[in-house]
């Protein structure tokens, strides 16, 4: 790739010093350089882009408009305890009256008495992402207001209410560097239906409390002096009281629907980055299965939200734990049902068992041994060349009164195949025969038989695993592929074979297969009512989440 890389950008300079060199006019020299630069840009992206890594997904998870109401239900119940906690500052300003001029006023201790949230509506959004919207919210807020004018101080409390509140977010899935999800809040806004204030009588700002307060300013304003203290015009204070009614809607209520706004879209804000964002860091970007071999879920792509759910692509590839080497197996495509009854859905591809298949043979678990102590005493041949020597007559003149040992290990990688309804994995299986020369280690190649059979594995999901079992399948049938004692009948040796591969290699393989692949979930995420179907090159499963 380099060196062609290298050769691109010398024929580029080349083909500028040529169109260079002759003497044209300024226009066409112009054009003419022009055109080898974008044709030595074309070429090197022809190169840079050669031997990429597909990205195709081995698993593909899909969240239905039902389980994301679910997630917004669980949401927005955390979502609603964070907004009860809101802490709204203090603001003051000043307002004019017309025959008073410039009253200064203050409002502070403000607290939310009450927030209901009101409707929620979710919408699927393929360009915006998922869109949340809350309706009808409703938010009281009490505190003291204080106005003064010269001469004339007055406070109270008040009760503000606003209803018809509207609320709307989006949010945008994508993935980092490291292949994990992540979300951000695109956007948000807030309007208000409905907005009523309640101020109390007007009172004393120096008194203790409010409600002294409240109590002295209308005691105050029937006597209209109190003994030491300066007289003041009630009508004064009734006047204020009734400016601060009036500028409220003008002036205060701005500024509180303005502090509202802020402080909602920032609790939101809050919840997406420090609540949702790691939560969906939990999910795994390698889950080690055993001392072999780990499993692969990083993101191949970004989530993408369509009419039907939000999708999220998976590598879900098995990779050996010493070496990760990719598996020589393609991805094929998976094309999701377009079901909804389930909350979740996931599509395992045949490429995440067939890599599976692949490490493990590679690394030699596929591998068995059978030795005479294996075979039960009933067996019509054992493991001795005196006993095989009733099908092989030379073997007990060549190498009499020696144990036996058959060596298994499959042909090629097995790979699992599903069609629509059923699964089925092809084994192909070479036995070598070994005679055991005595008191030494010596090991005498005598013949090579290939065994096939076709197993039939059935799956299930238990605790958020695949697990398998694999049934009989059809008998073990031999074939004599080399011999270095001379050809013989292989029909008797496949009752050894079946007896073994019923009772050694089958339950091995379903204890292993009983351990489970774990599906790619967050944190604390469990599933139930699970169904199990068969596609063409995948397996598909369907969950309600709880």
């Amino acid at each position: 790739m380099v060196t062609e890389s290298k050769s691109v950008v010398v024929w580029s300079r080349r083909c500028l010093r040529r169109l260079a060199g002759k003497r044209k006019e300024l226009r066409t020299r112009m054009a003419a350089r022009l055109y080898c630069v974008v044709v030595a840009l074309l070429l090197l992206a022809e190169v840079y882009s050669f031997g990429e890594e597909t990205s195709d997904p081995g698993i593909v998870a899909r969240i239905t408009r039902k389980g994301l109401k679910y997630a917004r239900h669980h949401g927005l119940a955390n979502l609603k305890k964070e907004l009860s906690k809101i802490r709204l500052h203090d603001f003051l300003g000043k307002f004019r009256i017309s025959w008073i001029g410039w009253v200064h006023y203050e409002f502070h201790s403000l607290k939310i008495q009450h927030f209901t949230l009101g409707n929620s509506d979710l919408s699927l959004n393929p360009q915006k992402g998922l869109g949340i919207s809350l309706s009808n919210s409703y938010i009281s807020v009490h505190g003291i207001w204080k106005v003064k004018k010269a001469f004339i101080p007055v406070a109270g409390t008040f009760n503000l209410s606003l209803d018809s509140i509207s609320t709307s977010f989006s949010l945008n899935f994508s993935k980092d560097n490291s292949g994990r999800p992540t979300v951000s809040m695109t956007h948000c806004n807030n309007s208000v239906g409905n907005i009523n204030i309640d101020l109390s009588k007007t009172l004393r700002p120096n008194d203790q409390t409010p409600e002294s307060k409240t109590t002295e300013s209308l005691s105050v304003s029937q006597a209209g002096h109190r003994e030491g203290q300066r007289t003041e015009p009630a009508e004064g204070r009734v006047t204020i009281t009734k400016g601060i009614q009036t500028h409220f809607h003008e002036i205060v209520e701005k500024k509180l629907i303005k502090i509202l706004d802020q402080k909602i879209c920032g609790v939101v804000r809050t919840a997406v980055t420090s609540r949702l964002q790691p939560y969906l860091r939990t999910l795994p970007v390698s889950t080690m299965i055993d001392y072999v071999a780990s499993i692969d879920y990083r993101l191949v792509g970004v989530p993408k939200v369509s009419f039907r759910g939000l999708d999220t692509p998976f590598k879900g590839e098995f990779f050996s734990r010493k070496r990760h080497t990719p598996a020589p197996t393609e991805v094929p495509a998976i094309e999701m049902p377009q079901k909804k009854s389930r909350m979740v859905y996931f599509a395992v591809s045949d490429y995440v068992f067939n890599t599976a298949s692949w490490v493990y043979q590679q690394a030699r678990q596929m591998h068995f041994n059978i030795e005479t102590t294996q075979i039960p005493l009933n067996a019509p041949i054992h493991l001795n060349t005196n006993s095989f020597q009733t099908l092989v007559p030379q073997l007990g003149k060549l190498y009499p009164n020696m144990k036996m040992e058959l060596d298994v290990a499959p042909e090629s990688t097995p790979f699992l195949i599903f069609n629509p309804g059923n699964a089925s994995l092809m084994a192909v299986m070479v036995v070598q025969a070994y005679a055991l020369r005595p008191k030494t280690s010596d090991h005498i190649p005598l013949f090579q038989l290939r065994a096939k059979t076709t197993l039939y594995p059935t799956f299930n999901v238990i605790s958020g695993r695949i697990v398998g079992f694999v049934n009989t399948g059809s008998p073990l049938k031999l074939e004599l592929k080399q011999s270095n004692v001379d050809s013989f009948d292989v029909r008797p040796m496949e009752t050894i074979l079946n007896y073994y591969a019923q009772h050694t290699i089958y339950p091995s393989l379903n204890e292993k297969l009983e351990e489970g692949l774990p599906l790619p979930l967050p944190k604390a995420a469990y599933l139930r009512h699970v169904v199990v179907r068969i596609h063409e090159n995948f397996l598909y499963i369907g969950a309600n989440l709880g």
